[in-house]
């Protein structure tokens, strides 16, 4: 089925959720007992649930430019996490820019870093909204970068 087809049915709503620092178990549809998450639960009960996947690098921002480009980090030009405002250069097709082609409409929302610049930004990779920050982490108290800049 393709998603340009008029005679398929409504196409399914994707909702992608990635959380740095958590492990396989830490949620209550993966095998946790002690914290509880009906949200997430119903949300895997309703969709689908992976239960066998692997990372294409072991720090943050590589790992997400594998996952929204569907290649190897190196070959899109992060192989280490940014420095500055170095990240995902504009150009290389993305999970969002696809799904955007398609009529879907793309958001993302929370932590980004692959890059603060235009070209590097959640826009130029084909969200069309963005609500978040750009640099690894944020204060969950005052909200500020390790910079003491804004963060959101």
């Amino acid at each position: 089925m393709s998603f340009h087809d008029e005679h398929a049915g409504p196409r399914p709503n994707i909702v992608l959720i990635v959380a740095d620092y958590m492990g396989y178990k830490d949620i209550e549809p993966y095998g946790t007992q002690d914290i509880r998450t009906p949200t997430l639960s119903q949300l895997a009960r309703d969709g689908a649930r992976f239960t066998n996947f692997y990372s294409a690098a072991p720090m943050c921002a590589p790992a997400r430019a594998a996952l929204l480009s569907g290649q190897y980090p190196e070959r899109v030009g992060v192989a280490r996490n940014p420095v500055g405002t170095e990240g995902l250069a504009k150009g290389h097709d993305t999970i969002a820019l696809k799904l955007a082609e398609a009529g879907y409409d793309t958001a993302l929302f929370g932590k980004w870093h692959l890059g603060a610049e235009a070209n590097s930004s959640p826009r130029a990779q084909g969200f069309q909204e963005f609500l978040g920050f750009y640099p690894w982490t944020i204060s969950y108290y005052s909200h500020q970068s390790v910079t003491g800049e804004p963060g959101l």
